[in-house]
């Protein structure tokens, strides 16, 4: 069912991909929310271990000389890493549960009464966009530690702000397309809908904070 959604997704027809996350009941958004925290997690913890090796860089170099470079490769241990990419996996997993809790307070404000699992259906369509985006960044942040040239890594942060528009835009148009399939409304949720993402992202921060000091960043 997630493959033939996914398909559904890049084909424009969210509808159809919402209908098959919704027939097959827990998994169908247990699979791709999944999914999305593993891959996820990748880019995430890549980019908050690449910021500390950074970090321990520039202060090797302003108090050990020409030894900085080799103190920041021994900066972050492979246990370290391990941790950091578990730590955010749950993060990103806890997220898309809280989002989903807020799509279901939409819906209940609006006087559409929806359950946790249909809610989380509409999550996991935007999941969808949102997993290539992140395999995407992964592969550009992997060239990102490799290249030594200033130019090729404004070039390359470019695209990858660029990445991160896209899935952050089609994330929420899926998202909204699919709260709006969750029962008919009293009037439009749009208003309460930013509102309680407000509040929806304010959590993230606390959750994403939480999972960076636990690595110990």
């Amino acid at each position: 069912a997630t493959w033939n959604a996914f398909l559904d997704v890049f084909s424009s027809n969210p509808a159809t991909a919402h209908a098959r996350i919704s027939s097959a009941g827990a998994w169908g958004w247990i699979v791709p929310t999944t999914l999305q925290a593993l891959v996820g997690a990748f880019f995430f913890s890549q980019l908050v271990i690449l910021a500390a090796v950074v970090m321990m860089s520039m202060l090797g170099y302003m108090f050990g000389g020409r030894s900085g470079g080799a103190y920041a490769a021994q900066a972050v241990p492979t246990g370290r890493m391990i941790l950091a990419y578990v730590l955010m996996a749950l993060a990103i997993f806890g997220v898309q549960v809280l989002r989903g809790v807020q799509l279901q307070l939409t819906a209940r404000i609006g006087k559409a009464p929806a359950s946790f699992t249909a809610s989380m259906h509409a999550v996991s369509v935007s999941s969808l966009a949102l997993i290539p985006s992140f395999l995407v960044l992964n592969l550009l942040i992997f060239f990102l530690t490799l290249t030594r040239s200033g130019g090729g890594a404004f070039f390359l942060t470019m695209l990858m702000g660029l990445v991160l528009a896209f899935a952050v835009f089609s994330g929420e148009a899926l998202t909204y397309l699919g709260l709006n399939r969750l029962g008919r409304f009293a009037k439009s949720p749009i208003i309460m809908h930013a509102a309680l993402i407000t509040g929806w992202v304010l959590a993230s921060m606390v959750v994403y904070y939480v999972a960076i000091r636990l690595m110990g960043a």
